[in-house]
């Protein structure tokens, strides 16, 4: 494919990817709040506070969501005719 053919299906995957992630952190923020309103615990013999974990986890998925942003707006900027060239320059 071509480097404009590759940035437009880019575009489509990254924003079905954006629209997946945004659903995997409300419902992440969602389970962290309730954790932390009623100091829910693990089920196992050590019984460690859920709440840390799920925030940890709502962490890592934000990141991976401006990660997916930064890569919507290079695609989008090579579709323009402006690329952003990838790594240090």
């Amino acid at each position: 494919w071509s480097v404009r053919t590759r940035a437009a299906v880019d575009c489509v995957t990254v924003l079905a990817l954006i629209v997946f992630l945004a659903v995997i952190l409300w419902g992440g923020i969602e389970s962290t709040i309730y954790a932390l309103e009623i100091g829910e615990r693990s089920r196992t013999v050590w019984r460690p506070y859920m709440a840390p974990i799920k925030i940890v986890i709502c962490m890592g998925v934000l990141l991976m969501l401006l990660q997916s942003l930064a890569f919507l707006i290079r695609d989008i900027a090579t579709l323009r005719g402006n690329p952003i060239p990838e790594g240090r320059p």
